[in-house]
């Protein structure tokens, strides 16, 4: 059985017209998994404060936002793949600023600025380019190969990013990843480009797509996307670092190994997902992670070994949420105007990381206690999963 499935991944990946495209992304997303899934504790490690992570990541957000009406005259002007190809020089020199930033605590905001700015050059053109192209009868498997790819390639770089920033120095890390991503555009220099036919956007357009009456049903979930991804992808690394001894080789040991549990899982699950109710498994993984955000703060308590076991558990069922929340999601775009709703995603999903970066920052302020602050962060992360379980296909 796994074999077979060994073997139409292997023959999805030289016939299928997406194919390129995957293994560019999965390129990028192990250079992402060398330094991105450590640049928020990298910050940490060299003495910034909450106060100017919070801003670094709402920074990311706000130039997003800022950016993106630029991005799709650029998409419209030179095409999907160009536009993609230009957001790597622009992801090059945001990671090579973080080997800068114990200089002068103002490199974090060129940082922050460059990171949106790839960002937004990026994911438009990448989320048109699935939704445009991806098969609707079989969306979930698809897009599973690219998960089984993300993973696997995503699965293994936190381990030697971790023993890089552990034993060598961060410019070191830095010739790894470029010398890696300019490998991972070469798929990408011979794939299919298409261009945007007669679509424009302007700042106006936010609040037209905001009020769009077809979308509504998907604010809520789209808003709590942006707090857990605020939650678990940019502060719980700072938690668990602390948890490990602040130890980068065994952040990268406990990233790596629940990734690599979780393959098997999304080998099963992107054929399953084509033929069975997402809305009722995107319901009921996103109460389970509920429960994972309850057992993170026991982890907190009792540490060790139980640590590696609530993350192995969380790998698992964020990859059945996150799988079936993109099938979801390109489903709707596909049957919609695909980039209104891509930018309608967008719009709340980093409008809630500003918002909710606001409110932490006044936080913090205010009770001048990070302790205090990241507690009721295990509490918010139980109680967002209420709007995360209502994205379901309607459009």
């Amino acid at each position: 059985m796994l074999h077979n499935e060994n073997h139409q991944l292997i023959h999805k990946l030289l016939h299928d017209k997406m194919s390129k495209l995957y293994l560019f992304q999965a390129f990028l997303t192990f250079v992402k998994s060398l330094v991105g899934i450590f640049a928020p504790v990298y910050l940490y490690s060299q003495g910034f404060s909450f106060q100017f992570i919070i801003l670094f990541i709402m920074g990311i957000s706000l130039t997003y936002l800022t950016i993106i009406p630029h991005s799709i005259k650029l998409i419209n002007r030179i095409g999907f793949r160009y536009t993609i190809l230009l957001s790597i020089p622009i992801y090059l020199a945001h990671i090579t600023t973080l080997n800068f930033i114990h200089s002068t605590e103002y490199m974090i905001f060129i940082s922050s600025f460059m990171y949106g700015l790839h960002m937004a050059t990026f994911w438009p053109a990448m989320h048109l380019e699935i939704s445009v192209n991806s098969d609707k009868k079989h969306a979930s498997s698809d897009l599973g190969t690219l998960q089984i790819l993300i993973t696997i390639f995503g699965g293994i770089a936190p381990l030697i990013g971790g023993t890089f920033l552990e034993l060598l120095p961060f410019s070191k890390l830095l010739i790894l990843s470029f010398i890696i991503i300019f490998i991972g555009l070469i798929p990408l220099l011979f794939s299919k480009d298409i261009k945007l036919k007669n679509y424009k956007f302007d700042y106006k357009d936010y609040k037209r797509i905001s009020n769009n009456q077809k979308f509504k049903n998907s604010k809520k979930p789209f808003f709590a996307e942006g707090i857990e991804s605020f939650l678990s992808v940019s502060f719980w690394p700072i938690i668990l670092f602390t948890l490990v001894n602040q130890n980068f080789i065994k952040l990268g040991v406990l990233y790596t190994a629940a990734s690599v549990i979780s393959i098997g899982l999304i080998v099963y699950l992107k054929k399953y997902l084509d033929s069975h109710n997402k809305k009722r498994i995107v319901k009921r993984t996103a109460r389970s992670i509920s429960f994972i955000w309850i057992l993170r703060m026991l982890a907190i308590i009792f540490t060790g070994f139980f640590i590696y076991i609530v993350e192995m558990m969380a790998k698992l069922i964020y990859s059945t949420y996150n799988l079936t929340f993109a099938s979801i999601f390109y489903s709707n775009a596909k049957k919609s105007s695909a980039m209104d709703y891509i930018i309608f995603r967008e719009l709340y999903l980093h409008g809630a990381k500003m918002l909710f970066g606001l409110i932490a920052l006044i936080s913090v302020t205010i009770f001048g206690s990070e302790q205090i602050v990241l507690s009721s962060f295990l509490i918010i992360g139980v109680i967002n999963t209420l709007w995360l379980s209502k994205l379901r296909e309607e459009i």
